[in-house]
């Protein structure tokens, strides 16, 4: 793969799995381009169109296509945080087997 970001999609019951790019405008850059396809109703995810479609967190979306810069910026920061988070281990966590739900 040339590093492609890919979403794996499934079809529920379905052995074969699809890959499709989260960004079919420009699916080989890093950029904002995938908040302008929420604008123009073409996020891949229904729980990504939501963003756009939500009067709470609408804003961000708007403020995301409107400047390349600040999506950049707030994109460096949450990847601190997320640097930052500390994940649960031994027996306070667990790697899911099935992402879907949980071990046992």
């Amino acid at each position: 793969m040339t590093g492609i970001r890919l979403v794996l999609c499934m079809r529920y019951g379905e052995k074969t799995q699809h890959l499709f790019p989260l960004d079919v405008a420009t699916p080989t850059l890093f950029d904002n381009q995938y908040y302008k396809n929420l604008q123009q109703g073409k996020g891949l995810l229904h729980s990504d169109q939501v963003l756009f479609n939500s009067s709470i967190t609408s804003h961000f979306v708007n403020r995301y296509t409107s400047s390349s810069t600040r999506f950049f910026r707030a994109f460096a920061k949450a990847m601190i945080k997320m640097g930052n988070v500390s994940p649960l281990t031994g027996k306070k966590g667990e790697i899911r087997l099935n992402c879907r739900k949980v071990n046992g």
